[in-house]
């Protein structure tokens, strides 16, 4: 599917009602670049990391992205041994004060304390 056919209606923000996130995120360091890959033709964005918990991850790319789309996500761990993918489905996708989207994404497996501490 491409990024243009996309219907505004797909990438708008669910209603929240208070801070609904069931695990704390932490800020990832500065420059935490990744790539989101989307569906199963390898198209991907560049998507610069914000956050991140055991549950999932909030990253700013240049173009909107379906919610519920599943993802992967493919960052460089914190010790720059190697990258790690993650599976994932999108959340939310609003818009961002910079001009880019953020995407809210639940990883499909959650991450141990370790696993979490190993990114961060």
């Amino acid at each position: 599917m491409s990024q243009a056919s996309v219907p505004h209606e797909s990438v708008a923000a669910r209603p929240r009602v208070g801070n609904s996130r069931v695990t704390v995120r932490y800020r990832c360091p500065p420059a935490t670049l990744g790539r989101l890959y989307l569906g199963e033709d390898h198209e991907f964005q560049r998507a610069w990391v914000v956050n991140m918990s055991q549950g999932g991850v909030g990253v700013l790319v240049t173009r909107p992205v379906p919610v519920g789309i599943a993802v992967v996500l493919r960052i460089r761990a914190a010790d720059c041994v190697d990258d790690q993918s993650f599976s994932a489905r999108v959340i939310h996708c609003t818009p961002h004060p910079s001009g880019e989207w953020l995407v809210g994404c639940e990883f499909g497996q959650p991450l141990t304390p370790e696993g979490l501490e190993r990114m961060l």
